[in-house]
């Protein structure tokens, strides 16, 4: 498995020359993924179709968009009423894939998954833990219990799971935090299910060096500006990697 690797980019304006000059500089870098976090924008109102599919055509490298909940890290507070309606408009776009947090609330949950499978989006089911992390047990069921949840909404069945990535984020407080992602890693990847999972954090950066080793779809790195604590510039990742 070749190692993979995922710049997050802070959309803050709508001015696409601007998101243009940021893009062209991280597609130098050759990420094997761009997301796209829509919820640093200073108007949510600027977030068009006719501005999505821009940014659309700037990259053929998979693009992930995310509108991050404030609870979870994000920095807008929304409505749920204003916050879904954004999330169609960037699932009408029509990425690569969209995130969207499990602990949302069920009935959009449900509005969103059933949209992302219409419109041939794949999806990215996210957790973030900013304070500490979880046990092993604790973090396999939480996984169980949202593919519970959806079994019973949308019907799915196992086929379709194989195509959705759960992404399982931690905070290492300790470095011996770092051995639950990667277990996490191993385990759902050996039953042939996408995931990614590390611990942010300075005590954290061993998991997210490590975890492409252990099976993670992809690690998380950055360009300049830094979207999560821990986060390491991709040549600093690559160099790490290219001595293991």
């Amino acid at each position: 498995m070749s190692d993979k690797f995922c710049i997050a980019v802070p959309i803050k304006t709508s001015n696409i020359d601007i998101n243009t000059t940021i893009l062209k500089q991280i597609i130098k870098e050759k990420p094997d993924f761009i997301e796209l976090r829509f919820d640093y924008i200073d108007d949510v109102n600027l977030i068009s179709r006719s501005f999505l599919e821009q940014l659309l055509s700037l990259t053929n490298i998979p693009l992930i968009f995310t509108l991050r909940s404030n609870l979870e890290g994000g920095h807008l507070e929304l409505k749920s009423s204003q916050r879904l309606s954004i999330l169609k408009r960037l699932i009408e776009a029509k990425p690569d894939y969209l995130d969207i947090e499990i602990r949302s609330p069920i009935n959009l949950i449900q509005e969103i998954v059933d949209l992302c499978m219409k419109k041939g989006v794949k999806i990215i089911s996210s957790y973030h833990n900013f304070q500490t992390t979880e046990p092993l047990q604790e973090a396999l069921q939480l996984i169980e219990n949202y593919m519970s949840k959806l079994k019973k909404l949308i019907q799915a069945d196992e086929i379709i799971f194989e195509s959705f990535i759960f992404k399982i984020i931690f905070t290492a407080t300790q470095f011996e935090d770092n051995l639950i992602p990667l277990k996490l890693c191993a385990n759902f990847n050996s039953q042939g299910y996408k995931i990614i999972s590390f611990c942010m954090g300075e005590l954290g950066i061993f998991s997210r060096i490590m975890c492409i080793k252990e099976g993670s779809f992809f690690t998380y790195a950055a360009l300049e500006e830094t979207t999560a604590p821990g986060q390491l510039n991709i040549t600093t990742m690559r160099n790490f990697l290219s001595l293991l």
